[in-house]
């Protein structure tokens, strides 16, 4: 079974992904384990993070430029852990290199373990930069009526390759 680590900045969004996606966890060898939080302005003790934990029921871990590359290579140390990112965490930051993108900058020095895969609901420029960057670990993504992700894993050719094997992509 292969776990899955969630980067995002709004994680309440991931609520009903996750829950579906555990509740068929057997039956589709993965399970989401963790979603770490992109919040740059936020403890780990806080009670966001508390509700979150309750809500997501799942383990919330909050990240930022201080704790992610540490975070990030820690996590990757497992071999089972596959990880999911968010596109345009952290809106308020306008980077104008794509490539200079904390989470962006971190794949591509991981690029060759083909553990990690973006999704974007940020419009078509940030698909475009993905798709570019990353033309095979893009997983499609759409936003419900009540502000609910649906990750469209069972789409992405190399995400379900990885969820079958042990090398990854």
């Amino acid at each position: 079974m292969k776990n899955i680590i969630l980067l995002e900045d709004k994680p309440k969004r991931l609520r009903e992904f996750i829950s579906k996606t555990n509740k068929s966890k057997e039956s589709n060898q993965l399970e989401v384990e963790q979603v770490l939080y992109y919040n740059p302005d936020l403890a780990q003790e806080s009670e966001e993070v508390q509700e979150l934990k309750r809500m997501l029921e799942v383990d919330v871990k909050v990240v930022n430029i201080w704790n992610f590359d540490d975070t990030l290579n820690e996590l990757f140390e497992q071999t089972d852990n596959l990880f999911i990112f968010d596109t345009d965490i952290n809106e308020d930051d306008e980077v104008k290199i794509f490539t200079y993108r904390i989470n962006v900058s971190f794949a591509l020095r991981k690029q060759r373990e083909g553990r990690i895969w973006f999704y974007t609901v940020s419009g078509p420029d940030f698909e475009e930069n993905i798709r570019k960057t990353f033309p095979k670990e893009v997983i499609q993504a759409e936003l419900d009526e009540n502000q609910q992700l649906d990750l469209k894993w069972k789409e992405c050719e190399s995400f379900e390759k990885a969820l079958y094997t042990t090398e990854g992509v």
